[in-house]
């Protein structure tokens, strides 16, 4: 299982080439640079490129759709860049998501990952599977929070009628309690990043660490996790770490 680290982070240049170089990377249109791409894809052992939507959509902000679909277009020219997250609604209807999805070139497919909303039908859910390779699971609506009791059950739902061809990426779903009981392919999250800045928030040993250290350390945490091979229901609780108690983003 592959953790996409979200990209940029609260560290300068030379901290994020110490940190993860070698590492995989995940871009976000909403927040890079015009010059980021071309560092990461340097520094990375491979990129995948996010449309911006979650970050608009907390901003009450609309896609760029024309914007990222031509960022998209310069960018899979990298040889680092692996795939993309379609362009999306988070808490759109089927029809509109559909419409987005389409919306990508038919030169960019082979590039183009979908999302499937927890919200949406699980029809849809299987449809994307018979027509993508690869599908992103991506928290919305009344299952917007991971790991309440609905998201798990919703998530359970899923993986029930997903084929075990079909390769599942889970968005902002890197928590270790999470892809403990979830067979995905890849998962992302800024959590590593985000305690460059934010380490002091947090109670436990790293919390008055260097913001390098800190960013290693979650990203080396984030990375140890191992997915089963099929999904396991919550079953019995066990004792939370420190780094589980973590909000994921």
């Amino acid at each position: 299982m592959i953790v996409y680290h979200g990209m940029p982070t609260g560290l300068d240049h030379l901290g994020e080439a110490k940190v993860f170089r070698g590492r995989h990377l995940m871009v976000s249109y909403a927040t890079a640079n015009a010059s980021d791409l071309e560092r990461y894809a340097g520094l990375g052992a491979d990129i995948v490129l996010d449309n911006g939507a979650f970050s608009e959509w907390k901003r009450g902000l609309p896609l760029d759709l024309d914007g990222f679909l031509a960022w998209a277009e310069r960018a899979v020219e990298l040889a680092s860049v692996t795939w993309f997250v379609a362009p999306d609604a988070i808490d759109g209807g089927e029809q509109a998501n559909d419409d987005l999805l389409y919306s990508v070139p038919r030169h960019l497919k082979p590039w183009s990952v979908p999302v499937w909303h927890l919200h949406e039908s699980v029809d849809r859910l299987k449809r994307l599977c018979d027509e993508y390779p690869r599908v992103a699971l991506g928290g919305s609506g009344e299952y917007a929070h991971p790991a309440t009791e609905s998201w798990w059950g919703r998530i359970a739902e899923a993986w029930a009628v997903v084929p075990k061809t079909t390769r599942i990426h889970g968005l902002r779903m890197a928590s270790p309690a999470i892809v403990a009981r979830c067979p995905f392919a890849s998962v992302d999250s800024t959590t590593a990043g985000r305690h460059a800045n934010l380490g002091a928030k947090y109670e436990g040993p790293l919390a008055n660490c260097r913001p390098e250290t800190r960013v290693r350390a979650y990203a080396e945490h984030l990375e140890a996790a191992s997915a089963p091979l099929v999904f396991d229901p919550p079953g019995s609780t066990k004792q939370a770490s420190m780094f589980d108690r973590l909000e994921v983003a």
